[in-house]
């Protein structure tokens, strides 16, 4: 369905969006007034190179294939403006109907939060430190990058379970250490405990654990997060 049929030209800008209309050539045909205060200075390049170039090239493939094509695009502006676009084909005019959506904050949200993971897990290298989580409904296991280093374990390999955890313990220790942990499950309460673990190769590791429950509507125990680190005195 041509874009002029579901949404007559004179009528845009009831639609409750940011909504403009580009010819083949990134001709200017529609901006509304949502399009033009998001997109300012970009639908003025000057004599440099067209900001909304990569909403042009969107609209060729749109018009190209006859389909409504949806994706995400970076508007070079003096701040990157991030964009989730919908372009749907205006054939008869050989141009483009785009609804936007502006998605900046979310991206560099989401930026943000792959480098602060990225710090942690170089800071948990560094400090012998790793952390996990339990959900204990599931029984599923979730370790760190860091946490695998301290285990010596490869995560193609490691079964991300309670269990799983458990064939990484001392032999010795496993009976202590459900005890402990069935206590915490209990009481709810964060608890430290310590631990030895064996590596493949069979060196001994002992390590600190850090644990607390995490708890639903009912207070229930859901899930147990905590954190384990290597300690390097000789173990026994």
């Amino acid at each position: 369905m041509a874009a002029e049929d579901a949404v007559p030209m004179d009528s845009l800008d009831a639609i409750p969006a940011p909504v403009l209309v580009l010819g083949r050539q990134g001709e200017r045909i529609r901006v509304t007034d949502d399009a033009r205060e998001l997109l300012g200075e970009a639908l003025s390049p000057g004599d440099g190179p067209d900001p909304l170039a990569p909403l042009v090239e969107l609209g060729r493939s749109a018009l190209d294939t006859g389909t409504e094509t949806e994706d995400e695009i970076s508007i070079e502006t003096e701040d990157e403006l991030v964009l989730d676009v919908t372009a749907l084909p205006v054939a008869e005019q050989d141009a483009t109907l785009f609804v936007l959506n502006d998605v900046t904050s979310y991206s560099e949200r989401v930026a943000t939060q792959r480098k602060q993971k990225q710090v942690l897990q170089e800071a948990q290298e560094i400090a012998g430190i790793g952390s996990w989580q339990w959900d204990l409904r599931e029984d599923e296991v979730e370790w760190s990058d860091g946490l695998f280093e301290v285990f010596g374990r490869d995560p193609e390999t490691f079964e991300g379970t309670f269990e799983g955890y458990l064939e990484c313990l001392h032999p010795d220790d496993v009976a202590e250490v459900k005890d402990l942990i069935q206590q915490g499950r209990e009481s709810g309460r964060a608890f430290t405990f310590e631990h030895r673990i064996v590596t493949p190769d069979d060196e001994v590791r002992r390590v600190h654990c850090r644990a607390e429950i995490v708890t639903g509507p009912e207070g229930e125990p859901v899930r147990m997060v905590g954190t384990a680190q290597k300690i390097d005195r000789p173990t026994m």
